[in-house]
């Protein structure tokens, strides 16, 4: 299913296009937006202290084709033990006959907005950036040479916020 939404997202999304429809797309959104109102709900009401689990689990992002629950303060092995069951049993109950599926575990986690996170995977500790990279890149394509060093350093900073070893409000930015 989330092949073929994302397949028809991207046929019908670009206006201009000769297949572009507003209707497709709105109804793509709408529908991946049930489906994670109904992942939240279950795993939120599955995953509770009254029913004998350490933590209250909570969805701490949910967009498209993803939710990223937070079980609390335990570890990345327990993590990716309740994420597998929570996929396994959201799978079997639902109506839609969709395969939920464990992609990561995240420890640390640095959720910066919509699309745009980080985070060391908990089971090799490699890194995942998804956006702020680009967002970086895009920043930097016009000064001359050093962008590879540039990159480098970038990720070596957010690695240290991930690590706990810089503090988040040194990358603040306000209006003023």
């Amino acid at each position: 299913m989330k092949l073929c939404a994302n397949s028809l997202y991207g046929l019908t999304g670009i206006a201009g296009r000769k297949l572009a429809s507003l209707t497709v797309t709105t109804s793509v959104t709408a529908s991946g937006r049930n489906m994670i109102e109904w992942a939240k709900s279950m795993i939120e009401s599955m995953f509770t202290i009254a029913k004998g689990k350490k933590h209250n689990a909570q969805i701490v992002y949910g967009d498209t084709d993803s939710v990223m629950v937070s079980f609390g303060p335990i570890l990345v092995a327990d993590t990716i033990e309740l994420s597998k069951r929570a996929a396994g049993l959201l799978s079997n109950i639902s109506s839609c006959h969709e395969t939920l599926n464990f992609e990561w575990a995240f420890m640390p986690f640095l959720l910066v907005g919509k699309k745009r996170y980080a985070g060391l995977t908990g089971v090799n500790n490699s890194l995942v950036i998804k956006d702020i990279q680009t967002c970086l890149k895009i920043l930097f394509a016009r000064l001359q040479g050093g962008l590879d060093i540039m990159m480098m350093h970038i990720k070596d900073k957010i690695c240290e916020l991930l690590q706990g070893k810089l503090d988040p409000v040194t990358f603040a930015i306000t209006k003023q």
